[in-house]
């Protein structure tokens, strides 16, 4: 809800199909909206993943538009003619039996396939067997799936009617922006400020000499130490080996809770390091 553009035009989509005419309707259910580019039954794609797959990806280049996008003849004979050169690849590929309309099974029901999707399911499974069940849990409160730390009451609440939020926020907007339209539509969306699992976050505090500091995991924190020791003398290899971060990542979650892990991994490494 606070990602304003997804919040806006998906409103407006979401709208525009409810408002479809009945013929429309009718080719949306029969797969009008989807390209079959093989005789595999149950094989349909959107239409914008075939744009990306056909002609987006043949008309590439091999080093892309960067060495001819300054000159704008170069350019527009690209934007032009890339369809052809999207044609001649596929004819290429379909020639040298590269790719083939004329398949009776999906690639996803191989054996090699089936294996990798069974071995990322068992991952999933052992991960939820690890950490908290959602779906085996006889808890009366709401709980971190991967901390098992049981939220507060304000949290709860929040995640409770984030639905009922949601849809009058919705509403609100539907009224207010489409119809009545009293408010402009580009005009920036109010966040919610609804509190999530995130907010429980552990932060720690140093005071300097002027005021209080709130110490956080920046994702550019390496790159600022990396400018101050151009100046200063910070040794850097000495600094690589101390976490940057206000807890330990491999004892502590962002949270400040212990980690869990599944400890049946540690006998495995064992065990393909000594046999």
């Amino acid at each position: 809800m606070n990602h304003q553009n997804y919040a806006k035009y998906l409103s407006v989509y979401y709208i525009m199909l409810g408002n479809l005419p009945q013929q429309s309707k009718d080719l949306l259910q029969a797969n009008g909206f989807s390209v079959s580019r093989s005789d595999t039954p149950a094989s349909h794609t959107a239409v914008d993943m075939t744009i990306e797959q056909t002609i987006n990806k043949h008309a590439k280049t091999s080093s892309g538009i960067v060495g001819f996008s300054r000159s704008q003849p170069a350019y527009y004979t690209w934007c032009v003619t890339r369809h052809n050169r999207a044609q001649y690849v596929s004819a290429t590929y379909q020639m040298a039996i590269i790719e083939s309309k004329n398949c009776e099974t999906h690639e996803e029901s191989s054996l090699s396939k089936r294996k990798l999707s069974e071995k990322a399911v068992k991952k999933i499974m052992d991960t939820f067997s690890a950490f908290l069940n959602p779906f085996k849990t006889e808890r009366k409160h709401l709980a971190c799936i991967s901390s098992g730390q049981k939220v507060s009451e304000d949290i709860a609440d929040d995640l409770l009617k984030v639905e009922d939020v949601g849809k009058k926020s919705f509403n609100e907007f539907v009224d207010t922006r489409l119809k009545d339209k009293t408010t402009r539509f580009h005009k920036p969306l109010t966040k919610t400020k609804l509190k999530t699992v995130g907010s429980v976050s552990k932060s720690t505090q140093i005071k300097s000499a002027k005021n209080v500091v709130k110490i956080k995991a920046e994702r550019n924190i390496f790159g600022q130490l990396l400018v101050l020791s151009q100046e200063y003398q910070i040794d850097m290899e000495k600094v690589s080996k101390y976490p940057l971060s206000s807890v330990l990542w491999p004892l502590s979650s962002p949270g400040g809770l212990s980690l869990k892990t599944n400890k049946a991994r540690l006998l495995h490494k064992l065990e393909n390091t000594l046999f």
